[in-house]
């Protein structure tokens, strides 16, 4: 079932992205429909995402519409890697529709507020519907205006959920996030642990071992749950390997721009990431304390 949910989401996405390289072309369905040989009543249903174009139709609108497929590139909407992109999107698109539920706000006002006060005069509730249910790609400038209204950052709109549900292989019980972080002692470094099984085979945990994090109640002992596919976000806790050591940094930016692991003491320098003396390992998501 969710299967076919999340393929029905990514056809409306394909279709919308077409509906809408249709009309910044100014072509009519009927005009699209004789070029390609099709009824116009089959330019609706591909617009709708109720069917799929073939890739010799989907060649001939992209033509028509004078794009080329870099910049339309639709063919691999429902293949896997399509998926996961339209796997974001929904998350997205959920998180955005929680924001405004939870605020009791209906679309129509959010657009408003959005037009009058945030200078995106051009948005509508048909597109901001579409960005909820996962069937548009909202720009940079949309979301961070979104964010902003909802009193959020940008990179905390776009974050992963920190919470997740996963199955630790020893039983541990999950207590919560770890809020800054620390270098472990020198005596004893952190080591890998076993991958762990369950929901979340790609986030794997590492043991504490030392008392560098004491003080944000995390003991030696305790272990962190580190993602490795989770996106970089200035201000959150990175595992980082460094000289064959593990510490955990918290990102920043330096005064060049660039993204650096920051330092454990303010007199310090913060060493840049692409360093090749450095390996970020992922991002904390979690710690599990014994119990």
């Amino acid at each position: 079932m969710q299967d076919r949910r999340l393929l029905g989401a990514a056809l409306r996405y394909l279709g919308n992205q077409l509906r809408q390289a249709r009309l910044t072309a100014g072509k009519s369905q009927k005009a699209a429909a004789e070029v390609v040989g099709v009824k116009y009543q089959t330019i609706w249903s591909w617009e709708s995402g109720r069917h799929e174009p073939s890739i010799e139709h989907l060649q001939k609108l992209i033509n028509f519409y004078g794009l080329s497929i870099e910049d339309l590139d639709l063919r691999n909407v429902l293949a896997p890697a399509g998926l996961v992109e339209q796997n974001a999107r929904n998350a997205l698109g959920r998180k955005m529709l929680k924001l405004r539920e939870d605020a009791g706000l209906t679309q129509a006002l959010v657009v408003v507020h959005l037009n009058t006060f945030y200078s995106l005069p051009d948005l509508t509730s048909s597109e901001l519907a579409r960005y909820e249910t996962g069937t548009a790609d909202p720009d940079s400038e949309f979301l961070e205006k979104f964010a902003n209204y909802f009193h959020l950052t940008l990179e905390t709109l776009l974050e992963e959920d920190n919470l997740r549900m996963v199955d630790s292989p020893v039983g541990i019980a999950v207590k919560g996030l770890i809020d800054a972080g620390s270098e472990s002692s020198e005596d004893e470094p952190i080591g890998l642990a076993a991958s762990l099984q369950g929901r979340a085979p790609g986030v794997f945990e590492m043991q504490v071992a030392g008392p560098g994090l004491e003080a944000e109640g995390i003991k030696g002992g305790d272990r962190v749950f580190i993602d490795p596919d989770a996106n970089l976000a200035i201000g959150k806790l990175f595992a980082i390997k460094a000289y064959d050591r593990v510490t955990i940094r918290k990102l920043d930016i330096d005064n060049d721009g660039e993204v650096i692991v920051a330092p454990s003491e303010a007199a310090q320098i913060g060493i840049k990431l692409g360093d090749p003396s450095i390996k970020l390992l992922g991002r904390v998501v979690g710690i599990f304390h014994l119990v």
